[in-house]
């Protein structure tokens, strides 16, 4: 079977270091401190494959300051994953896009539970932009929130998720929270 991995993250370099390399089916990623990403550039985490089970699991812990103005599609913290995504909070992020975008996961097959976006603007993009997650496939989002924070976009545009994937799998939406959003659907 599968070896599994686990990459332990504490520092703004380990997530650029994280974000240049696939990261494998079976494999997780967790963190273990609060990361400040001012001044660095962060090209979002990438676990997008057919064979994935992948877990991201913040701990609770939060990614601060992070600003992406390089216009890419499919741009997020989390740009692509299939597992679960989980215990972490987006805070102070600015982006700029050019479409299925998200400021925490934008094309997911996942379970995402307890994330949470706060003081953060995304903006730029075509079709599908959310603050959680852009285009969202399958699985649940539970306990999530989105606070303070914008989304700008021209069509399936959403303060918890842009567009739902209407040919996919079954989803559920349970106490997710939006407070003091702006979502501006061009």
């Amino acid at each position: 079977g599968q070896k599994e991995k686990t990459y332990a993250v504490s520092s703004a370099e380990g997530l650029v270091a994280m974000s240049n390399i696939a990261i494998k089916g079976g494999e997780s990623v967790i963190l273990t401190a609060d990361i400040d990403l001012t001044g660095v550039e962060f090209n979002g985490l990438n676990a997008f494959n057919p064979e994935s089970n992948n877990t991201f699991d913040g701990q609770g812990h939060t990614v601060s300051n992070w600003t992406y103005t390089g216009g890419a599609a499919d741009m997020a913290f989390i740009k692509g994953w299939v597992g679960t995504i989980k215990n972490v909070t987006i805070e102070g992020a600015s982006l700029k896009t050019s479409g299925r975008s998200a400021v925490l996961a934008a094309k997911v097959y996942a379970n995402i539970e307890n994330c949470h976006v706060v003081d953060c603007n995304l903006e730029k993009s075509y079709w599908a932009c959310g603050l959680i997650a852009g285009l969202y496939t399958a699985g649940s989002v539970t306990n999530c929130s989105a606070t303070n924070s914008t989304v700008k976009s021209n069509g399936g545009t959403g303060a918890i998720v842009g567009v739902v994937n209407e040919s996919a799998g079954t989803r559920s939406f349970t106490n997710c929270v939006v407070t003091g959003c702006t979502v501006n659907n061009t």
